[in-house]
């Protein structure tokens, strides 16, 4: 049987990773933002938490020296803390109060349960089968809104949508987020879909991640270059809902 849902205060700030865990762990936590160290203290003000867990990388050492304060505190003392850092850095506290992006849901969870000294691993994602209601995430990048409108409009049901429309933020997002599949638009000024494919292939999270060009010039030229750059598939404009999310379906392995 599943335990009653812990609640998590997240410290750092309020952007993708945030969304990302919020939405991939809500059948475990409930996630509070704290943006600051004043808005930490109003939210443990009104509950108790199970966890606090802390971007490093956001907080840098003063925001540490503050927690620190916090800790010293009788009445939040026995409050875990999990850190979470870049890959090959250490954290501020106990090195096993921390986890190193980029990781897995089940890395995380794991490491909570370690955390909280859960022996009876009740929030395993193993047992736990309502994390097959998991939403894939996907990342549309496009630099007209009403575009990226319709890609939301037809996936939001089954999946968790973000968007981009500006393609030059693209590496700021992959360092807080681990999309399952991209939706690139082929024609934006400066940067293009096809400029984005070394960015997003840089990551090693993101290898093999599917990509689907979006483009408004359906040319066979066109097209051979995308599939040349690892594209998976490619949809031209204007875009049929139906399409799109039968072509998206199939990609990830999901019922049509």
């Amino acid at each position: 049987m599943m335990g009653k849902i812990k609640k998590i205060i997240y410290v750092g700030d309020y952007n993708y990773e945030f969304l990302s865990l919020r939405e991939r762990l809500k059948f475990h936590f409930e996630f509070y933002p704290a943006k600051s160290l004043e808005s930490l203290f109003g939210i443990l003000l009104a509950i108790t938490p199970s966890l606090i867990l802390a971007d490093a990388t956001a907080l840098g050492v003063e925001g540490y020296d503050m927690l620190r304060t916090l800790k010293s505190n009788v009445a939040y003392a026995d409050i875990p803390l999990l850190q979470i850092t870049e890959k090959g850095s250490g954290g501020y506290f106990d090195s096993s109060m921390t986890i190193a992006r980029p990781f897995s849901d089940v890395l995380l969870i794991n490491q909570i349960n370690r955390v909280l000294r859960n022996d009876e691993d009740e929030l395993s994602p193993v047992t736990d089968t309502k994390v097959r209601e998991y939403k894939p995430q996907i990342l549309a990048v496009d630099d007209v809104s009403i575009v990226l409108r319709t890609i939301k409009c037809a996936l939001r049901d089954d999946y968790v949508m973000f968007s981009l429309t500006k393609p030059q933020e693209m590496k700021t997002f992959l360092h807080s987020a681990t999309p399952d599949m991209f939706l690139l638009d082929c024609n934006m000024p400066e940067i293009s879909g096809f400029d984005l494919v070394p960015i997003i292939r840089g990551f090693p999270e993101h290898k093999e991640t599917p990509i689907i060009f979006i483009t408004a010039d359906g040319t066979t030229d066109k097209l051979v270059a995308a599939i040349g750059l690892g594209a998976s598939d490619f949809i031209v404009k204007p875009i049929v809902p139906d399409v799109l999310y039968s072509k998206i379906a199939k990609l990830l392995k999901r019922p049509i």
